[in-house]
């Protein structure tokens, strides 16, 4: 009976672990954001320098290098409804940058946030994460625009990010979808359409 049992547990375990691993594999990433417009009579940013600490989340090589996946579909996406971005990923020390510094800024390719002239900065930060060896990894992230020229935020927001097959398309999709509903960019963005597992 001992035996029968054992290799009931056994069998069990299989099949719970194989569940597993079948609804990690096909699993989509989520996402959950929130956000305010606080200053509404800005008009939207022709010229957005995104500064973004994705952290872990999105480095886990499903579909390339995801946060590269972001930084395309998000930057191509705002470029489709007129609006120039200028994608800059921190740095372990740029989080005790001022809104000055960071517009001083240059990408690996030398090419320095100063000279794009931005009137408005996306700050993107992780807050909390947890990243998965075998599964999906997540994270919790603040978000902020700034505009330049008065100093003062124009929006704020919070997004809460599991990330699995496709995560730089859903993480695009989701900022963009809650820019444009809370009238940040312009109503004729469109966000990235995010593939099916």
């Amino acid at each position: 009976m001992g035996i029968i049992m054992k290799s009931v547990s056994k069998i069990g375990g299989l099949a719970v672990g194989l569940c597993t691993v079948l609804l990690t594999g096909c699993l989509n990433s989520s996402a959950n954001i929130t956000g305010t417009r606080l200053d509404a009579a800005s008009p939207a940013p022709q010229r957005l320098l995104v500064f973004s600490d994705v952290g872990l989340v999105l480095k886990n090589k499903h579909d390339g290098d995801e946060e590269d996946v972001f930084s395309r579909e998000f930057v191509g996406a705002l470029g489709k409804c007129g609006v120039t971005a200028f994608y800059l990923q921190k740095r372990p020390l740029d989080n005790q940058l001022t809104l000055d510094d960071s517009a001083k800024l240059k990408d690996d390719r030398g090419l320095s946030s100063n000279t794009f002239a931005a009137d408005a900065i996306l700050d993107i930060q992780w807050s909390r994460q947890t990243k998965s060896t075998g599964g999906p990894s997540s994270a919790d992230y603040s978000l902020s625009v700034m505009d330049i020229k008065t100093k003062r935020p124009i929006w704020k927001g919070q997004m809460s990010f599991v990330s699995a097959w496709y995560g730089g398309q859903r993480f695009a999709a989701t900022l963009i979808d809650r820019l444009r509903q809370d009238g940040v960019i312009p109503a004729t963005c469109v966000a990235p359409e995010v593939p099916k597992a």
